[in-house]
């Protein structure tokens, strides 16, 4: 699935943040640098492999795995439209590099703490991927409701390329993530 460069006619940004603004997991903060909106992957120089609980082995080397959260919050008259259920989508303005980009869209029952995550965007999904330059995609449409009386809402953006001594030229990062939703009609 590919979107236009832009997005799409007839619909709103319910909700946008950039990528340096989210909260890094612990044991990945020396796994990524932030420079202005961008959250980026940096390689591991002098290390052979690395450790961690977000971090993946894969056949020809080892893979560098961060991860960065965002809190989804409301804001008043902003979600209140959105109170049944609406299709969303999640976008990203992501660069991929020699790795890849996982979003997703996380619902948290405020009574219990049960995570469920409600939309995904797997950059690997996206056939003829450019890796060095920055593009605008988005996941499927789902349908989703958005409850901020009952529900807490976060974003959980997984940034993986190669670890290694010498970090790639274009390493995988993110520059800025958003909600969508098609306009209300009338």
């Amino acid at each position: 699935m590919s979107s236009p460069p832009v997005e799409p006619p007839g619909y709103n940004k319910i909700w946008s943040c950039v990528g340096s603004a989210g909260v890094v997991n612990p044991p990945d903060l020396g796994k990524v640098i932030f420079n202005g909106s961008i959250v980026q992957l940096v390689g591991l120089p002098g290390t052979s492999e690395v450790s961690g609980p977000a971090t993946e082995a894969i056949i020809d080397g080892q893979t560098v795995t961060a991860t960065i959260r965002y809190g989804v919050v409301a804001v008043e008259g902003l979600y209140a439209a959105y109170y049944n259920q609406h299709s969303f989508a999640l976008s990203l303005r992501y660069r991929t590099g020699p790795g890849y980009v996982v979003a997703k869209f996380i619902q948290v029952t405020l009574n219990d703490g049960l995570e469920s995550p409600l939309l995904t965007f797997d950059s690997r999904s996206i056939i003829g991927l450019s890796g060095n330059e920055f593009q605008l995609e988005y996941s499927n449409w789902q349908l989703v409701l958005v409850d901020f009386t009952t529900y807490a809402y976060y974003v959980e953006l997984t940034l993986t390329g190669p670890g290694g001594s010498v970090p790639p030229l274009y390493p995988t990062a993110v520059s800025a993530v958003w909600l969508l939703t098609p306009l209300q009609e009338g």
